[in-house]
């Protein structure tokens, strides 16, 4: 019966803590990823609303070469869970480039330039379908022609108001607004493409538009932009958009990530606290 208890307990702890579809890696907790010796970052962008848009949770430190050799490593005393559980877990890896892994630690080299997203499944042995076990860590590696290679930057501009602080709060005043990416950057290679999630569970590719959130019955909501140059490098940003104004602001940005992160900490000691006790 403690086992099963376990079992559920991790399952529906994993399914928050490491669901990439709504947060990225949680802030607060620590760096658990190493590439070449060194922790990755915190992605900048933190919350998608499309079901079939994954996000990276982390950064790469640096930019790597095609053919580099690159030695990746799951720290495994960081992970918020009992040594117990780590050991009958298995790390699926998927590096984005149809090469696969599985373990603590993996080395692989990127034959091609580009952006390549890294994940890494955890199945504790509940979940039969790779395709819905919890993502553990997602990770953006750049692998550039050389070192002096520019990104691009993804810039938007709201109703002509160009986003400097992605995480200062833009009040909705009028009933459709304009979501405008033109003023994005080019490095050093054009920009082909642009993707918006426009944070309602829709999306566009267009550069320039217009859209209404009247029918989207949540307070905040956070368009994302993401660009593509011809090399097939990315960058993502976004943008914090208030639908309700007149309501009472909290100090606090991301207030919904704060309360699920709580959340998870609370769940999570209460595992500890359980195998302790047992």
């Amino acid at each position: 019966m403690r086992k099963i208890w376990l079992i559920i307990c991790l399952v529906f702890s994993l399914s928050f803590v490491f669901t990439t579809q709504t947060y990225a890696h949680l802030a607060g907790q620590p760096p658990f990823f190493l590439i070449n010796g060194t922790y990755t970052g915190y992605y900048p962008v933190y919350v998608t609303s499309l079901k079939d848009f994954v996000l990276p949770q982390d950064t790469a430190p640096e930019n790597y070469l095609p053919n580099q050799s690159l030695n990746f490593e799951i720290d495994s005393a960081m992970l918020p869970f009992p040594q117990s559980i780590i050991d009958k877990t298995t790390f699926s890896w998927d590096f984005g480039d149809g090469t696969k892994a599985e373990g603590l630690t993996a080395k692989h080299s990127y034959t091609k330039i580009g952006s390549f997203l890294l994940t890494i499944t955890a199945n504790y042995g509940s979940y039969r379908d790779s395709n819905t076990r919890p993502i553990l860590q997602a990770i953006l590696l750049n692998i550039v022609p050389n070192k002096n290679y520019k990104l691009p930057k993804a810039i938007i501009k709201v109703n002509g108001e160009t986003i400097e602080d992605p995480n200062s709060s833009i009040p909705l005043n009028e009933k459709k607004i304009t979501l405008d990416a033109s003023s994005s950057v080019e490095g050093s290679a054009k920009i082909t493409s642009y993707f918006w999630d426009i944070g309602d569970g829709k999306s566009t590719h267009q550069r320039i538009f217009e859209h209404s959130y009247t029918d989207y019955n949540k307070t905040y909501i956070f368009p994302l932009l993401r660009v593509v140059d011809a090399n097939g490098f990315i960058n993502d940003t976004f943008v914090q958009l208030e639908k309700a104004p007149s309501a009472p602001k909290s100090s606090i940005p991301f207030l919904p990530f704060i309360v699920v992160v709580g959340f998870n900490i609370l769940l999570i000691g209460g595992i500890i606290l359980f195998l302790k006790k047992h």
